[in-house]
């Protein structure tokens, strides 16, 4: 096992890139245990399931996209959380696997700053009793199959900048959704991605409330009505799409 043959060189090691092999099968128990000092671990782009990595205690980065995992979101998340790596843990990118399940609470990842869960299998609504980690920066679950809206809990992170729930079938109005993210979050919230849901209503005067948004792209919805002309910008705003709606000026 290539574990074993690393351990074998060297158990210091602090970053290991194993991307893009033919590597297959389920992380082992010495290997989780012996990497006692590992805070980067790259595993991308091949065949493994991801069992026994709670242990990594000093990991701080997780990328595991295009594994071919089809478990259950909360199963995956309940291994790791289950140890010492939920208290290290701030990047992890699952991207491009066929996760299933819906989108759990995520609290219990103490120093999480990013997850991208881009491309899997996810559906069902997102719950108003989620949480995310308070110190989460970046969470992308778009291209999956969510349903419904923003939960308020989102708008109660206040270090939250990039939110991408692109290419899903959210369907509440847009002013709901707005107000949903009115709570601290939207003094840090910078880029909001929405194209290509099921999202109605105008767009909303509220924009303005969100001082520090730079890019909001809201093309390819169900969006009508005649935008506003008191219409006010946020004063960082740099980019708005808005292609593929029924909206008129």
């Amino acid at each position: 096992m290539i574990f074993q043959w690393v351990l074998n060189t060297t158990s210091n090691l602090v970053k290991l890139y194993l991307s893009r092999n033919l590597l297959k099968g389920s992380t082992s128990n010495h290997f989780s245990f012996a990497m006692n000092l590992l805070q980067y671990l790259d595993l991308s782009y091949n065949v493994f399931k991801g069992e026994d990595l709670k242990s990594l205690c000093t990991l701080h980065s997780l990328y595991m996209s295009e594994n071919n995992m089809t478990e259950d979101l909360p199963s995956i998340l309940c291994g790791l959380s289950c140890g010492c790596v939920r208290y290290s843990l701030q990047e992890l990118s699952l991207t491009s696997n066929q996760i299933m399940g819906s989108l759990p609470d995520l609290s219990v990842f103490l120093s999480l700053k990013t997850l991208d869960l881009y491309s899997n299998q996810l559906s069902g609504k997102i719950l108003e009793g989620i949480k995310l980690p308070s110190h989460l920066e970046y969470l992308s679950i778009g291209s999956n199959f969510l349903e419904g809206g923003v939960p308020k809990s989102f708008g109660s992170t206040c270090t939250l900048e990039l939110l991408e729930l692109f290419e899903n079938k959210l369907s509440k109005d847009l002013t709901v959704i707005f107000s949903h993210l009115s709570g601290c979050s939207r003094y840090s919230l910078q880029y909001l991605y929405l194209s290509t849901n099921q999202i109605s209503d105008t767009l909303p005067n509220t924009i303005s409330m969100f001082p520090s948004l730079k890019e909001l792209s809201l093309d390819n919805n169900k969006l009508n009505g005649t935008i506003s002309k008191d219409l006010r910008f946020p004063t960082e705003h740099e980019a708005l799409y808005l292609m593929s709606n029924s909206l008129k000026v």
